[in-house]
């Protein structure tokens, strides 16, 4: 008979010996009672499998070292593997004192949540997450969503009932490959659920996120074209307007990315010379920000450097 868990802590990684080594750290010290650790690693060597050996014997994680098949499939499997009575998903981050107490006593005491999302800060604790300071249990799903916005598909901060996530996760095999499948899940699981929860004290520790960074997906397709595709699958389940409000909040935050790092000098991360142009027109075109966003992508890097310089000068003033 298998051992009942309350949680199973599901982590994804990818050649990230060095952040996975200072998850595993962070551990170390938490209440583990009643809670599964399982690991996909999708590493092309064997450093993160030699730092995870390091810690079998100080903590109890199931291991699974795999061929890389991206992160959608990644999230699949461990979410098949996982015996708890709710999923929570994790990727890079750095866990804070007390996490799991916390968590298992807010599922302790509210045993019919259906969906968690829990509030994180960068390191040096002065950018949160979400700004919004105090707890909120809700079952409004608009009020939720609208809460959460463009960190819906936030792995490490995404817990869920785990009947939920188990049918997310191979309900829509349109979602694979996506980058996205967490995303979708987290759709799902405002729609099937009932009862949500978001946790305002900080959960997580992440790394800022620079201007220009590389990625292993184009990052103005999935955080702006790919979200609006997942988006628009759920247009129906939410009062008229939220979804649309929703993909505009985040297709602004993603062109002004663009044009921003582009006139910072940049060529990677949202700045990255892929074709922007017709995708947006195809994707936004019932949105007047699109025709602000094509107009400024078509301009030449130089002249939007001249812009910016000329605009930041306006706000010191």
């Amino acid at each position: 008979m298998s051992k009942k868990y309350t949680l199973s802590f599901c982590i994804v990684t990818c050649n990230q010996p060095d952040k996975l080594s200072r998850l595993l750290e962070s551990l170390i010290n938490q209440n583990l009672e009643s809670v599964e650790i399982i690991i996909r690693d999708d590493s092309n060597n064997t450093k993160s499998k030699v730092i995870v050996e390091s810690y079998l014997s100080r903590i109890n994680i199931k291991y699974y070292h795999l061929k890389a098949d991206g992160i959608d499939r990644a999230i699949q499997y461990v979410v098949r593997k996982a015996r708890g009575q709710y999923v929570w998903m994790f990727g890079d981050d750095v866990l804070a004192p007390n996490a799991f107490e916390k968590v298992k006593t807010q599922i302790d005491n509210s045993k019919d949540l259906d969906f968690l999302y829990l509030n994180s800060s960068n390191f040096d604790r002065d950018q949160l997450g979400i700004q919004e300071f105090n707890d909120i249990a809700t079952t409004d799903k608009d009020k939720f969503l609208m809460l959460i916005k463009d960190q819906l598909g936030f792995i490490s901060a995404l817990i869920f009932r785990a009947n939920i996530v188990k049918d997310a996760s191979i309900k829509d095999e349109t979602s694979v490959g996506t980058h996205w499948l967490i995303l979708y899940c987290s759709f799902f699981a405002i729609v099937n659920g009932s009862r949500f929860l978001y946790l305002a004290d900080i959960f997580f520790f992440s790394d800022d996120k620079p201007a220009g960074e590389v990625r292993w997906y184009d990052s103005y397709q999935v955080h702006s074209v790919r979200f609006s595709q997942e988006a628009i699958k759920f247009s129906n389940n939410f009062s008229p307007g939220v979804i649309r409000n929703l993909i505009r909040f985040k297709f602004h935050i993603s062109w002004k990315a663009v044009v921003v790092e582009r006139a910072l000098g940049l060529n990677t991360g949202f700045a990255s010379h892929t074709p922007k142009i017709l995708q947006t027109l195809k994707t936004f075109w019932s949105y007047p920000d699109c025709y602000i966003a094509i107009f400024l992508f078509m301009l030449p890097r130089k002249i939007l450097s001249i812009a910016y310089r000329f605009y930041l000068s306006k706000l010191r003033k």
